[in-house]
């Protein structure tokens, strides 16, 4: 499990760490799994319901490359973090379906 937490910083996980880490995959699994989509979605496009497309896209593509910056560089947390708050930015627009869960497959977060 990793954290998002510096690594010069001396962390001891706590049962509170590891809870926060775990209502976190839970509500990403809560949330695709309430959308009940199968493979045959995956190759779709998927539209929203508003104009927050552009955005979305300008997030996703951020957030990509500052997690493809931060695995080239071993800053695990420094990805992590970024996928905390894409989920955050993500979970605020109407539903799209395997993007985020694409890029946290790699690791949990903490």
């Amino acid at each position: 499990m990793l954290s998002d937490s510096p690594p010069e910083r001396n962390l001891d996980w706590s049962n509170s760490g590891i809870e926060g880490s775990r209502k976190f995959i839970v509500k990403v699994w809560n949330y695709f799994n309430r959308l009940k989509f199968n493979k045959k979605d995956l190759n779709k496009t998927t539209s929203f319901e508003n104009d927050n497309t552009s955005s979305l896209k300008k997030q996703l593509h951020f957030c990509i490359e500052k997690v493809t910056k931060s695995l080239d560089n071993f800053q695990y947390n420094v990805a992590v973090a970024s996928l905390r708050e894409f989920a955050n930015y993500f979970f605020t627009l109407k539903p799209m379906k395997i993007i985020i869960v694409y890029y946290m497959k790699p690791y949990p977060s903490g």
